[in-house]
């Protein structure tokens, strides 16, 4: 397994993990195309201060952390956007050596936390929080259907 950062060639096998991981339980995700997802992780990438960190099996991306820094009141943290392994390759310490890796590289560069949203009460939040990252109770995610 190669554990590095993303390069742009890297884009078609990202979307196909990506669908892999978050079309099926417990995510659901339906996106309406390729095409439209493809959109979604370009305007992620478009960001001046986008990491994205992959871990490859030979050509094919199984497993990748899509994220972008900013600046906060206590420092830079990394606000990971999406984070996902091949439900192939899930459950084999993948995605966990994947988190290692990104938390050191970012630490390298002085980042001070990393930050996420994930489901209540499935496997992705017993994984944080086996991780080290901490439930804040203070905060509320809400949305408004327009």
């Amino acid at each position: 397994m190669d554990y590095r950062r993303y390069h742009d060639d890297d884009l078609a096998s990202v979307v196909d993990t990506f669908l892999a991981a978050f079309s099926g339980e417990p995510w659901n995700d339906r996106w309406p195309s390729r095409e439209h997802l493809r959109t979604y992780l370009l305007e992620i990438v478009s960001m001046p201060t986008f990491r994205w960190y992959v871990v490859g099996d030979g050509n094919a991306v199984i497993g990748a952390s899509l994220g972008h820094l900013r600046s906060w009141w206590e420092g830079t943290e990394c606000l990971i956007d999406e984070f996902f392994v091949s439900p192939r390759f899930q459950g084999g310490g993948i995605g966990s050596a994947l988190l290692d890796h990104v938390k050191r590289e970012l630490k390298k560069e002085g980042v001070s936390a990393l930050v996420l949203l994930t489901k209540r009460d499935c496997p992705a939040e017993q994984f944080y929080l086996r991780h080290g990252f901490e439930d804040d109770e203070s905060l509320v995610f809400m949305s408004c259907r327009l």
